[in-house]
């Protein structure tokens, strides 16, 4: 057994920055499957879905029986999930298919769910892995809905882990993002953004700050949404933020247009159905107009 496979074993204890890296790498690779359109190495796909067994294990085991038990459920569906879909990308690794595509997306999402969880519970996960004792890193603070300690810094807010409740006033100054992990998440959207600068490279959620997603991915959903608070929103970035009242124009303009035309036609004279015709396809345009240059 080398190294690499030794690493993976689920018996092998590791570092918290043994993770961080397993984690960041696994994410390189998945990124890597995912350009390949031809036959896939199968030895890399199962190193590849192996570490994220190990990641997912090692998350999961590593956190209070608190957090355990009140997100069994999740850590449930995710290993389940992993278990399925690994052999079915190793099966489908000698041709590309979307099936493929898909499932590799899927690993993608669940990895960078995970590094954001790492990153979240840096502490007690770097005291378990460690030394095997989970300890508190915010003894003084308690969640006033809950009773929980287990507070974290989720996008800059105080966040409860084990009920969700937000304390936007309140400092965990104690807990911070790894700047380590900071730096991973950094080197990995510039190198995104160099391989492919057109598209759009999101952020993993809880680790850089407002002005670091501004400065390494300003085409991301996340900063739109950034610029869109601070009023600084260009029309780009009010058409993702009202992505969905704007599909609901278009729908209503190309779609309910001519349906709803013939229905007015077929009851009312010629004039009044095409003044009903004209506000159904004229409203929904300057409803656009008004979200993307003037609200």
């Amino acid at each position: 057994m080398n190294d690499l496979e030794k690493r993976l074993k689920i018996s092998t204890k590791i570092s918290y920055e043994e993770l961080v890296e397993l984690a960041y790498e696994t994410q390189e690779k998945l990124e890597e499957l995912k350009s390949e359109t031809d036959v896939l190495d199968k030895k890399e796909v199962e190193y590849v879905t192996n570490s994220i067994k190990k990641i997912n294990h090692e998350f999961g085991t590593n956190l209070s029986e608190e957090l355990r038990e009140h997100n069994k459920d999740l850590f449930e569906k995710r290993r389940e999930n992993i278990l399925t879909y690994a052999p079915q990308l190793i099966k489908l690794s000698e041709k590309n298919s979307q099936e493929r595509l898909d499932i590799i997306d899927y690993f993608i999402k669940l990895n960078n769910s995970l590094i954001s969880d790492i990153s979240n519970f840096k502490e007690e996960l770097s005291n378990n892995l460690v030394s095997g004792e989970i300890q508190n890193s915010n003894e003084d603070v308690i969640c006033e809905n809950c009773g929980s300690k287990n507070l974290a810094n989720v996008d800059g807010i105080a966040t409860c882990q084990s009920c969700g409740a937000k304390y936007p006033n309140m400092s965990l100054g104690k807990i911070s993002v790894d700047e380590g992990l900071k730096e991973k998440e950094i080197r990995r959207l510039i190198e995104l953004n160099r391989e492919d600068p057109d598209s759009r490279h999101e952020p993993t959620t809880g680790i850089l700050n407002d002005e670091e997603i501004l400065k390494y991915t300003p085409k991301s959903i996340a900063a739109s949404e950034i610029r869109f608070k601070r009023g600084e929103a260009s029309v780009d970035d009010k058409w993702v933020h009202y992505e969905g009242i704007l599909l609901i124009l278009l729908i209503i303009v190309f779609g309910g247009g001519p349906i709803f035309g013939a229905l007015a036609f077929s009851i009312f004279s010629i004039e009044i159905a095409v003044t009903i015709l004209s506000l159904i396809i004229v409203l929904p345009i300057l409803g656009m107009i008004y979200i993307s240059y003037i609200k």
